[in-house]
């Protein structure tokens, strides 16, 4: 399990980690932990211990306190573990130390102004590396605000790899534009520039690489933020096989909507 720590420019991320159960059905014998931040240069994983975490107590990790070269990629990543780690790895450690699963162990994760915050709970799994995205933005604010669609993504293996995540008016069927994202990065797309109205539902499509997807917006002295996360297709399935029909529903769309409109 991993937890990312998110830095924009212009804005710090704050994370905090919590490391006692978050319900009382599935208690298990907690321990310390060691605290790991993870990034990528493209080559391996390099990573830093910044800290220990007893059981039953929260720790805050903001990006003002680590270093610049940690966020090369907009995002780095928080790892508690039982054992230290030795050097740069090759693929991400696959221990899971928090078994619980209702809800999954969650960090609050967060983007600070020097007015305001926002922040989720959330936590990443790894994405396998042939994965796809389809998700949309019913978000959108106005009144002198930025939008942007952010995409967090995490793989085992540390290339940073480019894909193309197409952008569409959803009512209208129609492409507005293709945008690169980056593996085990944060990308940060503008959307004010495609001029969405409230009638107008914007999709987004990537047919290679999955990701994290966010609506993230802010008026222009940052005292007004926003952060909606849009969950995947098969959040709104109760009963069956939910991926099956998370399938399902991304062939449909991604048939129906096309780069060839």
């Amino acid at each position: 399990m991993f937890y990312p720590l998110i830095k924009l420019d212009n804005f710090h991320g704050i994370t905090t980690i919590h490391n006692f159960s978050p319900n009382n059905w599935e208690a298990e014998e907690l321990t310390d932990v060691f605290l790991y931040i993870f990034w990528s240069n493209g080559a391996e994983w390099e990573n830093q211990l910044i800290g220990q975490l007893r059981k039953n107590e929260s720790l805050e990790i903001c990006t003002k306190n680590l270093s610049k070269e940690v966020f090369i990629n907009k995002v780095a990543f928080i790892y508690p573990s039982k054992n230290k780690l030795n050097g740069n790895l090759n693929q991400l450690p696959s221990e899971n130390i928090y078994k619980t699963i209702v809800p999954s162990w969650r960090a609050t994760i967060g983007i600070e102004s020097d007015l305001t915050k926002v922040s989720y709970q959330g936590e990443m799994e790894p994405f396998p590396k042939k994965s796809s995205l389809l998700t949309f933005h019913p978000f959108l604010q106005y009144e002198n605000f930025d939008n942007y669609l952010l995409l967090l993504n995490l793989t085992n293996e540390p290339e940073i790899i480019e894909s193309q995540i197409e952008i569409y008016n959803g009512f209208k069927g129609e492409l507005l534009d293709i945008k690169t994202i980056k593996t085990n990065s944060a990308s940060l797309i503008p959307l004010n520039s495609y001029n969405f109205d409230k009638s107008e539902l914007p999709f987004f499509i990537n047919r290679q690489t999955s990701a994290i997807p966010f609506g993230f917006g802010y008026n222009k002295d940052k005292s007004i933020m926003t952060l909606e996360h849009t969950h995947p297709p098969a959040s709104l399935v109760l009963h069956g096989n939910r991926n099956a029909i998370q399938g399902q529903i991304k062939s449909k769309w991604f048939n129906k909507l096309t780069t060839n409109v």
